[in-house]
């Protein structure tokens, strides 16, 4: 442009460069390649070239935005005004242009860097302004874009990081950087040298163990890679993005980072019961910023009727029935504080129920205590009684075995007498049946011998006689006389022998009638005793029947006393049980009553007061 204007300026100089026509200046720029225009020194545009014009008349629909007007084809005539927003300080700037000089200018959307070269006349007063136009519209824009980009990941709240192919950091927005100043400690307890200021140009690596599993799982997913690093306390979570061209070709990837490790903390202590952690909402920007400030808000939406309800539920474990809780809240911490509500007036009832009831329970169990322990001391004593007892009915039955077979031994030594008595009976009446043959046999001695006597007699007369006879014969007499005295002596002899049997017989019979008379008596006696020992040994069977009856009637005493004594022990067994329950009871009614009387109730009527029986030592 230069060069042309150049090549007329020798020519025009003396006649002054003011006066060339739109028409001249037209030939003049119109073979220039660049936008061109000339405009003079009031902001008149002088010519304007077609490669100007063609370009303004591209860009008329961003143009017209401004400039409703505006119409490319005719610029040449108007005034270069109409693209400023302050004309006079433009025309102040011109004027004082003492050569090239470089500016942009937007319109609308439009962006165009302007190139004024100042021409100076014959005077040496710039008369003219040559300017060259450059469309940097798409430029602008890209660098806009680009700018907008740059700015928008330098601003946003997200934690940013870009690598290329190779793994190198090409950016680290500034996010990602406070995100890393604030947890500079821990990064550096992990990577010594680390600096969040100097991590563009360094690789990616440096964050993974295992780098080349990492390189190739960006290169060949197209999709996310979520990860996890735990350094120090601190929890960092990231999710990978591969970028790729419009054919697929690998050109880095983007990672978003975020430490979200206070969040679960927050989650941890909220699981635990803890409501009282907080978030720092300076730690975080943007998005999370807000989320931290809800999640505070949120942790003291809960925490307020949480603690209210914890102060109540405390209350209520110190034994302060009469707290409660506003129920003017919402929601499910409105159904909360009703229910707690409810929940303690239905406890401070059935408190009240209970301390009523374990009133009447320990006075009842003070005397079924008292009645346990007693019928316990009874039960055992009855226990010894019947033990002695079952001492005493085994001694008896000891007793009775013994008499038994004493009796058994006395009924067959009974037996034994009464046969021996029967057989004693036979043998009298046997003896007195010989003492009978006796005395008969006697009566015929006795009348042998009175016939033998009276024979005696009779040949002491016949002997008397012949003697007499023989006196009388003489001498032819002499030896009948000795015959007759012989006969007579005989006889004399026969005679006192016969009295002396007879007074043996007589003897003997009196012997044998005394006898039949002892034989008689015995008879009797033993006809007494034998009447006598079958009386015995019949007294002695029904004796022995009823021993039998007594040993059964013993034994079934001993089984029923034996049974009875294993009932007692067991109904003292249960007796003591009872007590030791009663005792439990007791207890259990006196530590009941005292927990209690743990909670702050109304005072009780007085018909439920205590009355607390000592119990009985068991």
């Amino acid at each position: 442009m230069k060069a042309l204007i150049r090549a007329f300026w020798p020519r025009r100089r003396a006649a002054g460069i003011q006066s060339l026509s739109p028409a001249l200046w037209a030939s003049i720029v119109d073979g220039a390649s660049t936008c061109l225009m000339v405009a003079n020194a009031d902001g008149f545009i002088l010519a304007v070239n077609p490669a100007l014009r063609n370009m303004l008349a591209s860009l008329e629909t961003e143009l017209r935005q401004q400039f409703p007007d505006f119409d490319a084809a005719t610029l040449v005539g108007s005034s270069i005004d109409r693209f400023h927003h302050d004309p006079a300080a433009r025309h102040l700037q011109l004027r004082q242009l003492t050569g090239r000089h470089l500016t942009d200018i937007r319109v609308g959307s439009a962006r165009f860097g302007l190139a004024i070269t100042p021409i100076a006349g014959a005077d040496g007063t710039t008369s003219i302004y040559a300017v060259e136009w450059t469309d940097k519209t798409r430029w602008a824009q890209a660098a806009d874009s680009e700018l907008r980009l740059r700015t928008a990941l330098d601003n946003m709240t997200a934690k940013l990081m870009l690598a290329d192919a190779d793994s190198t950091i090409v950016y680290v927005n500034d996010a990602l950087k406070r995100m890393f100043q604030r947890n500079l400690e821990a990064m550096r307890n992990r990577f010594p040298d680390f600096d969040p200021e100097q991590l563009v140009g360094r690789s990616i690596d440096i964050f993974h163990r295992h780098p080349q599993h990492q390189r190739e799982a960006l290169r060949n997913t197209r999709t996310k890679i979520s990860a996890s690093l735990q350094i120090g306390p601190m929890r960092m979570e990231l999710d990978a993005m591969p970028i790729r061209d419009g054919n697929g070709r690998y050109l880095g990837a983007f990672a978003i980072w975020d430490d979200i490790h206070a969040v679960h903390e927050l989650v941890r202590r909220v699981g635990h019961g803890d409501l009282d952690g907080r978030l720092q909402p300076a730690h975080y920007e943007g998005s999370m910023q807000a989320l931290a400030e809800l999640l505070n808000t949120m942790m003291q939406a809960v925490h307020a009727p949480m603690t209210s309800a914890v102060g109540v539920a405390t209350a209520l474990a110190r034994g302060e029935l009469g707290s409660r809780l506003d129920e003017h809240a919402e929601g499910v911490f409105q159904q909360l504080h009703v229910a707690l509500n409810t929940a303690a007036g239905n406890l401070a009832q059935m408190i009240r129920s209970i301390q009523v009831s374990s009133a009447a329970v320990l006075q009842t169990a003070s005397e079924i205590a008292a009645s346990s322990s007693e019928l316990s001391s009874r039960t055992e004593a009855q226990a010894a009684s019947l033990e002695e007892s079952a001492s005493a009915v085994k001694h008896l039955g000891v007793h009775l075995q013994q008499t038994n077979r004493a009796l058994d031994a006395i009924t067959a030594q009974a037996a034994r007498i009464n046969a021996e008595s029967q057989s004693g009976q036979d043998m009298v009446t046997a003896v007195a049946h010989a003492i009978d043959t006796m005395a008969r046999d006697n009566t015929q001695i006795a009348n042998f011998v009175k016939q033998i006597d009276a024979i005696a007699f009779q040949t002491n007369l016949l002997a008397l006689n012949a003697a007499v006879e023989a006196a009388r014969a003489g001498v032819h007499g002499k030896g009948f006389a000795v015959v007759a005295s012989e006969v007579r002596a005989l006889a004399q002899h026969s005679a006192e022998s016969a009295q002396q049997i007879n007074r043996i017989v007589t003897a003997s019979t009196q012997g044998v009638l005394h006898g039949q008379s002892l034989v008689a008596d015995a008879a009797a006696k033993l006809r007494d005793i034998t009447e006598a020992a079958g009386l015995i040994d019949h007294d002695l069977g029904i004796l022995s029947a009823d021993a039998g009856q007594q040993r059964q009637s013993l034994r079934e005493v001993d089984v029923a006393i034996d049974t009875i004594d294993r009932f007692t022990q067991q109904n003292s067994a249960m007796a003591e049980q009872n007590a030791a329950a009663a005792e439990a009871l007791h207890e259990a009614a006196r530590e009941l009553h005292t927990q209690t009387g743990r909670f702050h109730l109304q005072a009780l009527p007085p018909s439920t007061a205590i009355r607390d029986t000592p119990l009985a030592t068991l």
